[in-house]
């Protein structure tokens, strides 16, 4: 591993574009950074996976005379995170001041980036490798000179890449169709795709690897075959999100593929069939979510890459602003997510999240201090 990484496991979790999109208005949970970061610590975390946004540190860092405020669109494939209405904001000193605050309390903080929208429309000029390496290049320069090398934990170049909602002019040029059509990123890839898909991992991971000499990768989610039909051999870690919603069975039944596709009422529908379904048949789906874990496993282990999930284990997408705080409908939730940190415990994974919902605004998850508490300990002491 590179000199960024330690060799103590990691217990961490993503608070993605919500760290700045979430600190005005309604939406403002993120607000007082002393804050919640005190109550990461006091809930046993010591990382944070957050967006960086290079995209934009970039445009600033090319043109000094630039202003640094910009108008940020919500991100249509994950209204759970960020704003659900525009948010005029700045980004340099908010992202010094939070990494300072990181800093100051012996946090790792992994990077990454969803590429958010905004009315400059800064993403869509993010189309080759060569423009995801300058972005990230500009953006660790700017970084190392304000002096967070030290806890730059890895850099995750794109979340989840070529998802359509994050990398949406990759996305186009990999399956050759709009961002209107995800199908292709959820089905067995192409030839062609996944050629595609290989040349932007190792040329970007290439081009920053002889500049930096942090931990470097492409997150990606667990999907049938597909990690295992592209090669990560030039990452340096592995980052993938993995989730009982996964299984057709449970994706189905349970209406979790409504919601992540947020097809009308699909949030509703989950969040009322899931606390029902869930205990019926626990044991199997534990079992199920066992296999989809150990398959990743298995690939890490091949690669003799550090595996880290910052996104897990139970469900993608669940519910509404009106059942954040509602905890009798996020109790199964807790349940197997528990149960998937014993399961990424046991297979080796180095960072392990709690769950994705182990954030601020998703009140019945992060009020539950005793679960975050009990789990980390577990984490952090094994």
């Amino acid at each position: 591993m590179n000199h960024s990484a330690k060799s103590d496991r990691i217990a961490i979790t993503m608070w993605d574009f919500s760290w700045l999109l979430r600190r005005q208005g309604s939406e403002s949970e993120y607000a007082d950074f002393d804050k919640v970061l005190d109550e990461l610590v006091e809930r046993g975390y010591n990382g944070v996976r957050i967006d960086a946004f290079p995209h934009l540190i970039s445009y600033l860092e090319d043109s000094k005379d630039r202003k640094d405020e910009f108008t940020i669109l919500p991100q249509t494939y994950s209204l759970q995170w960020g704003s659900r209405s525009n948010v005029t904001t700045s980004i340099k000193p908010q992202l010094i001041e939070f990494m300072s605050k990181c800093r100051d309390r012996e946090l790792r903080v992994a990077l990454s980036t969803w590429f958010v929208p905004d009315t400059l429309n800064l993403r869509d000029t993010i189309h080759t490798p060569q423009d995801f390496a300058h972005v990230w290049k500009t953006t660790l320069k700017f970084l190392e000179r304000e002096g967070f090398s030290d806890i730059i934990e890895y850099v995750d170049i794109c979340n989840e890449f070529p998802f359509a909602g994050w990398s949406p002019c990759a996305y186009k040029k990999i399956f050759n169709t709009s961002t209107s059509n995800i199908l292709p990123y959820f089905i067995p890839w192409s030839e062609r795709a996944k050629s595609q898909a290989q040349i932007y991992i190792d040329e970007v991971v290439q081009a920053l690897k002889q500049e930096f000499d942090y931990n470097l990768t492409f997150s990606s989610m667990r999907l049938p075959r597909k990690e295992e039909s592209i090669d990560y051999s030039k990452c340096d870690i592995l980052e993938v999100h993995v989730w009982l919603s996964d299984t057709v069975a449970f994706g189905l039944l349970s209406g979790a593929l409504l919601s992540t596709a947020q097809l009308p009422f699909g949030a509703s529908i989950h969040s009322y069939l899931a606390p029902y379904l869930y205990p019926v048949l626990r044991k199997m789906w534990i079992q199920q979510l066992d296999s989809h874990m150990q398959d990743v496993a298995d690939i890490a282990h091949r690669l003799n890459k550090p595996l880290y999930c910052t996104e897990g284990w139970a469900t993608t997408m669940y519910g509404t602003p009106t059942t954040y705080h509602n905890h009798q409908k996020w109790s199964w939730i807790k349940d197997i997510c528990e149960e998937g940190v014993k399961l990424a415990i046991s297979k080796g994974w180095h960072g392990i999240c709690t769950s994705n919902f182990s954030q601020p605004h998703f009140e019945a998850i992060w009020q539950d201090v005793k679960w975050h508490k009990r789990l980390n300990s577990q984490i952090r002491a094994s």
